[in-house]
């Protein structure tokens, strides 16, 4: 107990948590225009599969696969992305502020890279392959840059959250 009186440490962590916590509608956000994003590449690469197997995939087939997946994929990919965003941005947030500044990009660069990890991370880990898209690099490359789109979108709307001290 400190009887009243903060650390520096104690004062940095109590800001931290609060950050995290007023940066919380950011996340969500973030990771909504991802799982939504990559869930429609995600989709679109299946129907390309099924094409290239002379299946023709009509107009409404495509517009009912692409609900399909909106529905069932994106809440699993949602899941998936908290995990990986959650300890990406708070790296970031304490990179840019070790850095003292408020880039963008380093959002969004984080948003790629921890999408990217958590693909390698399943296809590594898991008995079998759970997206058959992420075997090509064009796949990878797909999914991860939906994973730029979510950091982007944090990085603006968290910024736009936290107020300037």
């Amino acid at each position: 107990m400190s009887c009243g009186r903060e650390t520096p440490t104690q004062t940095h962590f109590t800001g931290t948590t609060m950050s995290i916590f007023r940066r919380l509608p950011a996340l969500l956000l973030a990771v909504i225009v991802t799982a939504a994003s990559g869930s429609l590449v995600q989709t679109q690469f299946n129907i390309a599969a099924l094409t290239r197997l002379q299946v023709e995939v009509d107009l409404q087939q495509r517009l009912a696969m692409t609900a399909g997946d909106l529905l069932h994929f994106a809440p699993l990919f949602s899941l998936l992305l908290v995990l990986a965003f959650l300890p990406a941005f708070l790296v970031t947030g304490l990179l840019i502020r070790w850095l003292n500044g408020r880039p963008t990009w380093l959002y969004a660069l984080a948003g790629g890279i921890a999408v990217l990890t958590t693909l390698l991370l399943m296809n590594a880990l898991l008995p079998m392959t759970p997206l058959q898209m992420t075997t090509e690099i064009s796949g990878l490359l797909a999914l991860t840059l939906s994973g730029v789109l979510g950091g982007w979108v944090f990085a603006l709307t968290g910024n736009a959250l936290v107020p300037r001290h």
